[in-house]
């Protein structure tokens, strides 16, 4: 009786263990930090300005150096990994990329193969294909032959995502993806990763400042406080009036979304005062 090995995969869990980052030689920013991110969902970090969220991002990508701890994608020590390596593994879109004036849209996102290239490996087929698929999977194509810089805000998060697709990673970082946009376009920016989220099984950790977004789009919460983890776990778990009024001194009720179900933050109005504003007495 023959027996076959079975097949591994990959869970892409991101795990950081007593990770400490700073800049220069100040206080640190976050200090012992730990965490798990579950794979193949969307985790989105949380927190009241200045608490650390884009550094604990930047430090999980291996953009910013850390002080002590380690950072695992599953079994895989990325802190050991090459940077090239690291970069066919991991995508990130950084908090309000530009692009050189006059770059088309197809240089831009053609731009996401490198990590796939060296001096005896050129452009290839393949990297055309994978060109055209993210471009198509954006809903992008038919911007390839503009320029990057006349396009909308939403037009542009499109193509940025849409190069970082074109790495064909596991893992996508998005840092304030929905930054500059209004509403709208924040929630035409947000769809879109959830559906590749979707559609490809990709794991997403991104940081946003819109805390019903957040909610909304996110299969898994981290919310940070002073450089530390508050709270972490699904939003239904995450998201009470207490934690609102502790983390970012917010006074709210929280009632389910009636139109997706979930946690919907509703901030709590101001008391009455009584008084009538200037010039309204008849």
């Amino acid at each position: 009786m023959s027996t076959q090995t079975p097949t591994l995969t990959r869970s892409n869990t991101i795990t950081a263990s007593g990770l400490t980052v700073g800049y220069g030689k100040g206080t640190p920013v976050i200090d012992d930090l730990s965490l798990s991110l579950p794979g193949g969902a969307v985790t989105t970090i949380i927190g009241p300005n200045g608490c650390g969220k884009s550094t604990l991002l930047r430090s999980l990508a291996r953009l910013l150096p850390t002080r002590s701890g380690d950072v695992h994608l599953d079994a895989t020590d990325i802190g050991a990994m090459k940077r090239r390596d690291l970069a066919r593994i991991i995508g990130v879109l950084p908090q309000s990329p530009v692009a050189p004036p006059g770059l088309l849209v197809s240089d831009l996102v053609s731009r996401g193969r490198h990590p796939h290239q060296s001096w005896i490996r050129q452009w290839s087929s393949t990297d055309e294909e994978e060109v055209t698929a993210a471009l198509e999977m954006t809903s992008v194509a038919d911007l390839a032959d503009r320029p990057v810089d006349s396009l909308s805000g939403g037009q542009r998060q499109r193509v940025w995502i849409s190069m970082v697709l074109a790495q064909h990673t596991d893992v996508l970082f998005l840092d304030e993806p929905t930054t500059y946009l209004d509403l709208s376009h924040s929630i035409e920016v947000l769809d879109l990763v959830r559906e590749l989220r979707r559609r490809l099984d990709r794991t997403v950790v991104m940081v946003l400042h819109d805390l019903n977004l957040a909610v909304r789009y996110s299969d898994h919460l981290v919310v940070m406080r002073d450089g530390a983890v508050e709270a972490a776990g699904s939003p239904a778990e995450v998201i009470t009036p207490r934690l609102l009024k502790d983390v970012f001194d917010l006074d709210a009720v929280v009632i389910d979304d009636p139109v997706v179900g979930g946690p919907l933050i509703v901030p709590s109005a101001p008391p009455e005062t009584g008084d009538r504003p200037a010039g309204t007495d008849h």
